[in-house]
């Protein structure tokens, strides 16, 4: 090969090895965002976690206290009931 050949080659892959150190560059930046995006889906994920645990906490509390309250109210239709009947009477 003559050396013009040689030399061109020669800047060919030096071209070649400059492109590919920085798509390496690129694509460690490109792995280190996705590590910290996966941090952060982590860490959301457990807020989410524990939001769903007081949710259904204050479900449970909420539930309870309606059956309460729908026990007062029966026993008061009650009393209102047997009180028309009186009046009535």
């Amino acid at each position: 090969m003559p050396a013009k050949t040689l030399e061109r080659e020669e800047a060919r892959a030096r071209e070649r090895i400059a492109e590919l150190d920085q798509r390496l560059i690129q694509l460690n930046a490109d792995i280190e965002r996705e590590r910290r995006l996966a941090g952060d889906a982590e860490a959301a994920l457990g807020r989410l976690s524990a939001e769903e645990e007081t949710l259904r906490r204050e479900a449970e509390t909420n539930a309870a206290r309606r059956a309460s309250a729908d026990e007062r109210v029966a026993a008061d239709d009650e009393v209102l009931a047997a009180a028309e009947k009186t009046f009535a009477d």
